[in-house]
């Protein structure tokens, strides 16, 4: 098909291709039916990579719009425990990307990250990709990674960007 003879020919690894789910998923939606479709969505973009060849799916945890942050945790790995499950013939990878934690969203903290990680049955369709922009304390997100090694499976688009700033580590955006 046109996309694999795309990666093929150019100078793409395609044992790195990723790609990132809709920003409308929220995987810890409030109202049933949002969180039913978000569900949905998200199995749909883990068969679109599989069939694709893509091995990485990048995706944000999720909002918890006012259900509270630990209520939040939970339906996220219960949701991504059961997204998981219903495409456990698939080998993508899903990684979770870390926030800024505007609002209501999660996974601006790096042990939120470690939590949704600590409570999935399946850790090896789980990682973390983390933006130095997107996480707060950053320092204390690469120190967690060098001991933790065994816990998470971390990506990073480059090691230098973790110290290019400063600007708002202590607080939410």
């Amino acid at each position: 098909n046109i996309f694999h003879n795309t990666v093929k020919n150019s100078k793409i690894d395609g044992e790195l291709l990723c790609s990132h789910n809709s920003y409308l998923i929220n995987i810890c939606a409030a109202k049933s039916f949002l969180l039913k479709q978000s569900k949905e969505a998200f199995i749909n973009e883990i068969i679109r990579c599989q069939s694709l060849g893509i091995k990485y799916l990048i995706f944000h945890p999720g909002a918890h719009v006012g259900q509270g942050e630990q209520v939040g945790l939970n339906i996220i790995s219960d949701s991504l425990n059961f997204i998981i499950q219903e495409t456990n013939d698939s080998d993508v990878i899903l990684l979770l990307e870390t926030t800024a934690g505007q609002g209501t969203t999660l996974g601006y903290q790096f042990e939120q990250l470690a939590y949704l990680i600590k409570n999935i049955d399946e850790k090896n369709r789980i990682g973390i990709l983390t933006t130095s922009v997107g996480i707060q304390n950053s320092k204390k997100c690469l120190d967690f990674i060098k001991q933790r090694t065994d816990l998470i499976q971390a990506w990073t688009l480059d090691p230098d960007l973790a110290h290019e700033s400063q600007i708002g580590m202590e607080k939410n955006v």
